[in-house]
């Protein structure tokens, strides 16, 4: 099987890609390696590489196929569609997949999309989107990889010289966070949903703080910020709408603050507004029954029947975890949701990652815990009340609680968990390495000084970003 994605053209093509890749990379380097942050710069290209390297080869040798090859055989029949057709690709191309058209698109000269992708609006999208990158390698599946692992290397760059011009943590903590997570570089940069998913992600945050603290961007900037969060929402709308929440509060503190409103006032209007939200979601929702509710939410509904196939379903094995019995009406989310957000930032455990390709991840876990403890142990409160101050801190805590519910409550697999998890990963580590000293040890007055908000946020010279 492996060898029609490793012919002599295929790794021909993957060596012409990577030699542009990485001299653009380099010439990047040169320019600004007199930039102290630039120093992480080439280890993070490198590492992405390697990484996405080694997705490719763990489903190519090991798993034998999996949906990242799958994802890429529907491109290749695109491409071929392309060549037969250029007008019949471009209504695909635009249109959700129709198993009508299926036997009437598509002939043994162009092969056939496999059927459980295509099936899946959102897996035939990935295949939409890799076509493009597949048009321009040839149709090789290493070198569109290595094209996806740069685009996450320079999204996930991004991130990091945003927040790392909050002065938030030591940079190499944010390093780490951002660029040097494993299980995020080993997920997020192969063919997968969750690669574009985390590029994406990296770039509306990117922008949208850009914007929260300038008050304007670039028209390209504004554009780019739309398409990413129109990826997202073609490809896993639910995170979407996860991403929404905590950017709604950031804006509205901001401008509350232009106002020219203290901490105090801004907490308590986002207070408000959040109780407000909540009990407008409970009077709407808890008259409802379990049937009602999956029937007007098509993602509860989906987690309800993940559940149920996972709990009756005996060949998933030790590989499947337990939140216990759920019913699905709102006080019985509410019951689950403190076990489904452990879950889904803390899981797996490392007696729970027995399996080679999830040790790291149970590693991760370990340290997490500990940075989970250490947080908890001395002034947890006061450690909150800084966070709730500051706009990007509270946006990181919204979007963690919310990602890890989700994530905990859906996924019902080891496997598909640490998958879904991945990309909240760097905003938790941020939260869990703060500087909290270092700020409680400035005065006021120094703050102002050194260029600091009232609230402790860094404020950010136009030019830097």
């Amino acid at each position: 099987m492996t060898s029609q994605y490793l012919s002599l053209f295929d790794i021909i093509s993957t060596i012409f890609w990577a030699g542009i890749l990485l001299f653009f990379a380099h010439f990047h380097y040169i320019q600004n390696k007199h930039k102290e942050h630039y120093k992480y710069y080439l280890f993070n290209v490198y590492g992405k590489f390697f990484f996405a390297l080694a997705f490719s080869a763990f489903y190519l040798f090991i798993v034998g196929g999996g949906d990242t090859v799958a994802y890429f055989d529907g491109a290749s029949v695109l491409n071929n569609l392309f060549v037969q057709s250029p007008t019949a690709y471009m209504e695909e191309l635009f249109n959700p997949p129709d198993m009508n058209h299926y036997w009437n698109v598509y002939d043994a000269d162009t092969g056939y999309p496999p059927g459980w992708i295509y099936r899946e609006s959102e897996g035939f999208f990935i295949s939409k989107l890799i076509s493009l990158f597949s048009f321009l390698t040839f149709k090789s599946y290493l070198a569109s990889t290595l094209i996806i692992a740069f685009m996450a290397a320079h999204a996930s760059w991004k991130l990091f010289t945003l927040i790392l011009e909050f002065k938030l943590a030591k940079p190499v903590y944010i390093a780490l966070a951002v660029l040097f997570l494993p299980s995020v570089n080993f997920w997020c940069t192969g063919i997968s949903k969750d690669s574009f998913v985390y590029i994406a992600l990296c770039y509306m945050i990117y922008y949208g703080f850009k914007y929260l603290h300038f008050g304007k961007i670039r028209i390209t900037e504004f554009i780019v910020f739309l398409f990413s969060a129109w990826l997202i929402y073609h490809i896993r709308s639910v995170v979407l709408f996860v991403v929404i929440i905590p950017f709604g509060l950031a804006f509205v503190s901001r401008a509350l603050k232009r106002w020219g409103l203290q901490n105090f006032a801004v907490g308590a209007i986002r207070t408000t507004f959040l109780l407000g939200s909540f009990a407008f979601v409970v009077l709407s929702q808890a008259s409802k029954s379990e049937e009602e509710l999956l029937s007007s939410n098509a993602f509860l509904e989906e987690a309800a029947v993940t559940q149920n196939d996972f709990a009756q379903n005996e060949s998933y094995g030790e590989s499947r975890y337990d939140l216990g019995e759920i019913q699905f009406t709102l006080g019985g989310l509410v019951r689950v949701a403190p076990l489904a957000i452990f879950t889904g930032a803390f899981r797996p455990m490392m007696w729970e990652a027995l399996t080679p390709n999830l040790v790291l991840n149970g590693l991760e876990s370990l340290i997490l815990l500990f940075g989970l403890a250490r947080f908890l142990f001395k002034r947890p409160v006061a450690k909150y009340g800084f966070i709730r101050n500051n706009e990007f801190l509270y946006f990181c805590l919204i979007l963690v609680f919310l990602l890890s519910f989700i994530t905990g409550l859906t996924s019902g697999l080891y496997g598909v968990l640490v998958r879904l998890r991945a990309p909240l990963l760097p905003f938790l580590f941020i939260l869990l390495n703060v500087d909290f000293k270092s700020f409680g040890l400035l005065e006021k007055k120094n703050k102002k000084k050194n260029g600091l908000s009232s609230d402790g946020t860094r404020i950010i010279p136009h030019e830097s970003l």
